[in-house]
C-alpha cells in the first residue's frame, strides 16, 4: 500500500521552539501542515505511547495532536488490516509507523498486540467509561466500521453473544488499565469524557506533557489548540 507523500520537519528542536514561541491571535496565520519528523534531525522528541483500550478516544486525541502540533502520529497497527487502512485513507498518514518519523504512537497493547513492540519514554493513557467503551467496541466488531452502529434491537437478537462479550471484555478492560498504571515510565491519564466536555481545558495539560513544559499559555501551540477546538473535534 502506498503511503501519502508528506513533508518532513528538518529540525525537531526548531519546530518545538516555534510551537513554544510567544504569540497573539493577531499574529495567527494558519495551522501547521501535518508532517513527519526527519529521521536525520539532530534532535528527536522522546517517544510517547498513546495508549487506550479499544474505542476509548485514541483516534480523536491523535487528530487533535496532529492538527495542533503539525506532527504526524504513528501506530503499531498493520496496514494489511482493513480498519488500519481506513484510518490512513482518512488522513492519518503515520499509520503503521513506529520509527523516528513520529513521536506519539497509538497502541492498544497489551489488549491487542500490534505488528511490533516499540520503546517508549512516556505514556498518554486515555480512559473511557467501560459501559460506553464496550458498547462502542461491540458496534465496531459487528458492523466492521469505525463510525457505524448496529440497531438497538440487535443487542436483543445477539443477547447471548453480547452477554459473553461483556463478561470477557470487562475483565480485559480492568487488566489493561492495571497494566499501564503499573508502568515504570511516566503516565499522564486523561478521561475521554473530559476531552469531549471541555477540550481546551484538558488538551492544555496534554500538550504540556507532550512538549515537556509547565505552561503553554500565550504560545503558538496554545493558540493552535484554541483554533482547532473552535473548529470542533477532529
Amino acid at each position: 500500500m502506498t503511503r501519502p507523500n508528506v513533508k518532513f520537519i528538518p529540525n525537531v528542536k526548531d519546530h518545538k521552539e516555534f510551537l513554544l514561541g510567544r504569540t497573539t491571535s493577531d499574529n495567527f496565520k494558519d495551522l501547521p501542515e501535518v508532517a513527519f519528523i526527519d529521521p536525520k534531525s539532530p534532535k528527536r522528541f522522546d517517544k510517547i505511547a498513546l495508549s487506550s483500550f479499544s474505542r476509548s478516544g485514541n483516534t480523536m486525541l491523535r487528530g487533535y495532536l496532529e492538527k495542533i502540533t503539525g506532527i504526524a502520529t504513528g501506530s503499531d497497527g498493520s496496514l494489511l488490516q482493513s480498519m488500519v487502512k481506513v484510518l490512513m485513507d482518512g488522513g492519518f498518514v503515520g499509520e503503521g509507523l513506529m520509527d523516528n518519523r513520529v513521536q506519539v504512537i497509538k497502541t492498544h497493547y497489551p489488549e491487542k498486540i500490534g505488528v511490533g513492540v516499540f520503546p517508549s519514554d512516556r505514556t498518554l493513557l486515555i480512559i473511557r467509561n467501560p459501559l460506553d467503551t464496550l458498547v462502542s467496541d461491540f458496534n465496531l466488531i459487528t458492523s466492521g466500521s469505525h463510525d457505524e452502529s448496529i440497531l438497538d434491537s440487535d443487542f436483543d437478537l445477539f443477547k447471548k453473544e453480547w452477554n459473553t462479550f461483556v463478561k470477557d471484555e470487562i475483565r480485559n478492560w480492568a487488566e489493561f488499565h492495571e497494566w499501564w498504571l503499573k508502568a515504570v515510565n511516566p503516565v499522564h491519564i486523561v478521561r475521554y469524557e473530559d476531552i469531549k466536555a471541555d477540550p481546551a481545558k484538558f488538551l492544555t495539560p496534554i500538550l504540556e506533557f507532550v512538549l515537556k513544559v509547565n505552561d503553554i499559555e500565550g504560545t503558538q501551540v496554545h493558540l493552535n489548540m484554541l483554533k482547532v477546538v473552535e473548529k470542533g473535534a477532529p
